[in-house]
């Protein structure tokens, strides 16, 4: 049918933002003839009342709608929920957190583009906003922000200050008899006292650090507590500094270069960052279009010092840390010993070197320290030791996380769960012994469905005084709450027949650290022949939005993402 040029004049007045429709719609909000002819910037928050990683991005949203005002721009603010992970991290409902990224970030995306924003800025409260606000601006490549929200204050009870640390050890302590009910309401009741992330080194921080480490965010901004006045001055810059992006035009995919995420994943690694986190890198950089592989991260990692000494396994608190300067002061050190790339572009306008040209590492602090002569396998008072592991047993790889364990070798027979629950009943009736080898399995992106982060196991574990004798493995994930040996993202994952799931109880398995090696003692034609007599297990959990993520989600290994990808560099 042949468009008429009187057809095609509606079609522009119709879905143009500034058409005589768009501005009818503005004009019925509130807004000003001058406000409807500036530039449209989209501020999108993760804000509800559901968690207090997100309870106070809102607040944050005012004022950089206020410093995007001040800068002759037109500021427009949605949200896109992010769930609740203090609720969601157990029970079959953890397994929605994952799939809620990538809701995220298909909301964020589907927004900016039918309002054709100028640019845009987030506010976000956790690991998985933040992710998923990163992987959306990948997608739609205009000018960009991302803040994190900060972190809560410090916790205290009648005994001493608590913190979430000494809330889930009680926890595990709970669930082992050692404590009573009381005792653990009277931690709970006061671990968490204000708006903010956790303020340790857990996913959320891990994640504000990649953000920083990518140059996506304002330096050594993430750390300032939700409840700090200072909040509001960064929010307000914030939303100057975007509306200077939007002049420069810089866009994300010219910052989020390879060189980039490769410095995310050294800073991670310097940190002593969790394995999710990954997950998250690996995404972002597939919605760049780049592919990072196993070997990238693992050759990273071997190379990489871990310089921090902070929480959960070490001494220092997400506060300290950026009392002494934070994220710029490890990228400083790690700049100065070359294990970063210097000409990096960053929203500031500046490279990675530029930013940190006048930075000094104070002295008189022991938060952060680059050994004379690092060796990655010598134990240390807060070793957390992150690499990649690939074998027999996990052909596209895993990932290892270690929190004070001076384990480097271990074999063992495995014990194998169908499910985190079914792992839980048996460690707290104890049916294991040392030496063993705990394999939880279906729970991978297809199998869960959902990837849940698991943290009960590796706290019974601790509460029974067996962390140190036995390994944890899963094709999930595993929170960075607990600690010990801890082998996640297993591929391919049990749901899709890959060795995890084919494996029986008995089986040895054999790990080496120094190698990167993870090993079943069984032959590849028997591998082979269970293969051929294995048949897939129906999920336990099962939403509509579980449904959809099935059909659509890929491996681990290349992010747990929902879609097919761009052509890859």
């Amino acid at each position: 049918m042949r468009v008429t040029r009187k057809a095609k004049k509606l079609e522009k007045h119709l879905f143009n933002t500034k058409t005589p429709l768009a501005r009818a719609a503005s004009y019925a909000m509130g807004l000003s003839t001058t406000e409807i002819e500036q530039p449209f910037i989209g501020i999108v928050t993760s804000w509800s009342e559901l968690s207090p990683s997100h309870i106070g991005l809102a607040q944050q949203a005012q004022e950089a709608k206020r410093g995007i005002r001040d800068n002759n721009s037109t500021p427009r603010e949605f949200t896109a929920t992010a769930l609740s992970d203090e609720i969601l991290l157990s029970g079959n409902m953890a397994k929605s957190s994952l799939i809620n990224r990538e809701i995220i970030a298909d909301t964020i995306e589907l927004t900016a583009l039918s309002h054709k924003f100028d640019a845009l800025i987030g506010f976000a409260g956790c690991d998985i906003s933040l992710a998923a606000m990163v992987m959306s601006m990948a997608r739609i490549n205009i000018p960009s922000i991302v803040m994190f929200g900060g972190s809560m204050m410090a916790g205290t009870s009648s005994k001493s200050d608590s913190t979430i640390l000494e809330f889930y050890k009680a926890i595990g302590e709970q669930f082992a008899g050692k404590i009573s009910d009381r005792e653990l309401h009277e931690i709970e009741a006061h671990c968490l006292p204000s708006a903010g992330s956790i303020t340790a080194q857990y996913s959320a921080n891990n994640m504000a650090c990649v953000i920083e480490a990518l140059g996506l965010t304002l330096p050594n901004a993430s750390f300032v507590p939700t409840i700090d006045m200072a909040r509001d001055e960064i929010a307000y810059q914030s939303g100057i500094a975007i509306t200077d992006l939007m002049k420069s035009n810089l866009k994300p995919r010219d910052i989020l270069t390879r060189k980039a995420f490769e410095n995310a994943i050294t800073v991670l690694t310097a940190l002593g960052g969790s394995t999710s986190t990954i997950l998250h890198i690996v995404a972002i950089a597939f919605e760049c279009g780049i592919n990072l592989e196993q070997s990238d991260i693992t050759d990273i990692c071997k190379k990489t010092p871990h310089i921090a000494d902070l929480k959960p396994a070490g001494t220092y608190s997400i506060h300290e840390f950026q009392q002494i300067g934070g994220v710029p002061v490890v990228m400083s050190l790690l700049l100065q010993h070359g294990l970063i790339h210097p000409d990096c572009k960053t929203i500031t306008g500046k490279t990675i070197a530029e930013n940190l040209a006048e930075l000094t590492v104070p002295e008189s602090q022991n938060i952060i320290q680059f050994p004379e002569n690092p060796n990655l396998y010598t134990p240390r008072p807060y070793t957390r030791r992150l690499s990649g592991l690939t074998g027999n047993f996990a052909p596209e790889g895993g990932l290892i996380y270690r929190s004070n364990s001076e384990i480097l070798e271990f074999k063992g027979p495995l014990r194998c769960f169908d499910s985190e629950e079914a792992a839980i009943e048996a460690i707290k009736k104890h049916i294991y012994v040392n030496g063993d080898v705990i394999l939880i399995r279906y729970e991978g992106p297809v199998g869960g469905p959902g990837m849940k982060e698991m943290f009960i196991p590796q706290l019974l574990l601790q509460a029974q005084g067996t962390l140190d004798n036995v390994v944890l493995i899963t094709d999930g994930r595993f929170s960075n709450l607990g600690s010990g040996f801890c082998i996640s993202h297993i591929g391919p994952e049990a749901a899709l027949g890959g060795p995890i799931g084919l494996v029986k109880d008995g089986d040895i398995i054999a790990i080496t650290i120094k190698e990167d090696i993870i090993s079943v003692d069984l032959s590849n034609e028997e591998l082979e022949a269970r293969r051929r007599l294995w048949k897939p297990r129906e999920p336990l959990f099962l939403s509509a939005a579980g449904s959809k993520y099935k059909k659509l989600v890929s491996s681990a290994n290349k992010g747990a993402v929902t879609h097919e990808g761009y052509n890859l560099i």
